[in-house]
């Protein structure tokens, strides 16, 4: 059965194309371009893209989907599914995983995973050195035998000067590039955010450009002198810039960079509060920065636009930016947002954008994938730039993994429960909710009491396919439980521990809560959360979820200036007082 897409606007970088037509595609392959064309069978499926951007997958040479070790942040099928999403046909997995991608074998356990589970391309890049240690290189002929397009050790830099060049050598022996992080890691010690005056406004330490210029430089001087191919990563800085417009100007063709969109979008500026959602590594940088990097991507000097994909399970994204992890999501938005950044502005051309975007990724990697051309594989996107959304954080691909596990399509609404199996935490009206309520998926997760025979509740509740009763939440779901809910409900006095409302707090999700709660004067009152006091107050508060800004803001603020060392020693004084007086 072929494909036929037709009245579409075409915009292939590669040829320079820019014009309606259609494309007839047969066995995953473009086999025609042209106008009016005919279906070839009656089976043919036919797409009707008037009025869309028909144009090459996108390909992000920096992508981290986690598996192997980290798949409570992402996984090989979430990551996929937010990149199909986004346009992303193709990417590149950094290889700092656990364990680290740095022989063959693990390097076939990404890709065998991949073709089993991703509707995209999955390239898996393998480590430089040994577990990233920095000491001895990885099997590197072995790696590249296994199909890895790139070497990097994202997420720090080589710092053994010696040791780096002899990967550069070697990397060129088999002709596969470098991916650098350019990153002093003795330079930047502690630091969290840019080094300037919104770091000492905020009391936090801060990392200086030259954390990334001084490796950026010397990584340049060093494939300038083996002649293999480097590209840098996520750069961020005005001195990077310059580096690479004296590349540009060298003709040093075998040095690429790239830039991502949260870089040439956001500045330290955007920063207002101690907010985790801000950290990244590079740290956003000035406006002084940001020009010079849109500058670079307007002349040429960065061919690249890639994201940096980088997820985290919600914990370690709460608190402090100073303990907070590094990194931030991007492959789902990386189009729409460099559209309206770059090409709504007039910066660059639709067909420019494409080509940062597609066709020069696809020439780093020496992929024939990347253009529109007959003969070359069909992975082809078609995007509607005409239509405004609203980017929701509740609505992520990349955290899907808990509506899978329970079968639950993508718009199907969840409330969640949390507490102890006990006859006073609002069974009775949990079920009620869930009798009246039959399009909404309503979950309770509860640690057994010994004391009460839940088995009862589940007796009385079989009929309802809508409620479910089920044991503690695991861990690795909690994060995409969290996105997925409409809103957290505590119905009684026995709640669940602190961390899961600091989660859904931080995430400006709604808590709807009993006013007897355990936790009531610790985290939940009147002004950050819905309080209800009946079975009619709680279903109002269901049916009307909250959505009263003020509330969102403080319960994020308190969760946000939340310190746990203080409450840490308030609880051991408690328990010490405790053990004091029942002795």
């Amino acid at each position: 059965m072929g494909i036929l897409i037709q009245g579409g606007r075409i915009v292939d970088a590669a040829t320079d194309t820019d014009k309606k037509g259609d494309i007839y595609l047969e066995d995953g392959v473009i086999t025609e371009i042209g106008e009016k064309l005919k279906i070839k069978d009656k089976s043919d499926r036919v797409i009707d893209a008037k009025g869309c951007l028909v144009m090459p997958g996108l390909i992000d040479l920096h992508v981290h989907f986690r598996d192997p070790g980290q798949t409570q942040k992402e996984d090989i099928e979430t990551g996929s599914r937010a990149a199909a999403r986004g346009g992303v046909t193709t990417v590149v997995a950094m290889p700092n995983t656990t364990p680290v991608i740095d022989s063959p074998d693990r390097v076939n356990y990404v890709h065998n995973k991949a073709k089993q589970l991703a509707g995209i391309h999955v390239l898996q890049a393998g480590a430089i050195t040994q577990g990233e240690k920095g000491q001895e290189l990885s099997d590197i002929e072995g790696m590249v035998k296994a199909g890895i397009p790139a070497l990097s050790e994202d997420g720090k830099s080589v710092m053994n000067t010696r040791l780096c060049k002899e990967a550069m050598e070697v990397a060129e022996k088999f002709n596969v590039p470098i991916f650098a992080h350019c990153e002093d890691i003795d330079l930047r010690g502690d630091g969290c955010m840019n080094e300037d005056e919104n770091a000492r406004r905020l009391g936090l330490p801060g990392i200086c450009n030259a954390v990334e210029d001084v490796i950026a430089a010397r990584d340049i001087l060093l494939a300038r002198e083996t002649g293999a191919r480097l590209h840098l990563c996520h750069c961020s800085t005005e001195g990077v810039a310059k580096m690479m417009e004296i590349v540009k100007e060298e003709g040093l063709d075998n040095i690429t960079a790239e830039v991502c969109p949260h870089h040439f979008i956001l500045t330290s500026d955007d920063i207002k509060c101690d907010d985790p959602n801000y950290k990244m590594n590079p740290p956003l940088r000035t406006k002084k920065d940001v020009d010079a990097l849109i500058r670079g991507l307007k002349d040429g000097s960065f061919k690249v636009i890639s994201t940096d994909h980088a997820p985290h399970a919600v914990p370690e994204k709460t608190g402090s930016i100073r303990n907070a992890a590094f990194g931030i999501v991007g492959i789902e938005t990386s189009f729409a947002l460099s559209y309206t950044a770059l090409v709504e502005t007039g910066i660059l051309t639709i067909s420019q954008l494409i080509e940062k975007m597609s066709w020069n990724p696809a020439q780093i990697l020496g992929s024939d994938r990347g253009t529109l051309q007959k003969g070359h594989p069909a992975d082809i996107v078609i995007a509607d730039i005409d239509h405004e959304y609203k980017i929701d954080k509740k609505n992520k691909y990349n955290l899907c993994a808990f509506r899978k596990c329970y079968g639950l399509d993508e718009n199907t609404p969840v409330i969640i429960n949390f507490g102890v199996y006990n006859p006073d935490n609002g069974f009775n009206d949990y079920e009620s909710l869930a009798r009246i309520m039959p399009d909404v998926e309503f979950f309770f997760f509860g640690a057994r009491n010994g004391l009460f025979n839940a088995s009862e509740h589940y007796n009385k509740a079989s009929s309802l396919t809508n409620l479910h009763y089920e044991e503690m939440l695991p861990y690795e779901l909690y994060d995409s439980a969290i996105c997925t809910t409409s809103a957290i409900v505590l119905t009684g006095q026995f709640h669940v521990e602190s961390v899961i409302l600091h989660e859904a707090m931080n995430n400006g999700l709604p808590i709807i809560s009993a006013k007897n709660g355990m936790l009531f004067d610790l985290l939940i009152n009147d002004k950050t959360a819905t309080i209800v006091d009946s079975f009619d107050s709680l279903y109002n508060a269901v049916v009307n979820i909250n959505k009263n800004e003020v509330i969102l803001d403080n319960a994020k603020e308190l969760t946000n200036t939340f310190d746990y060392e203080k409450k840490g020693q308030a609880l051991k004084e408690m328990y010490e007082k405790i053990i004091e007086e029942s002795n």
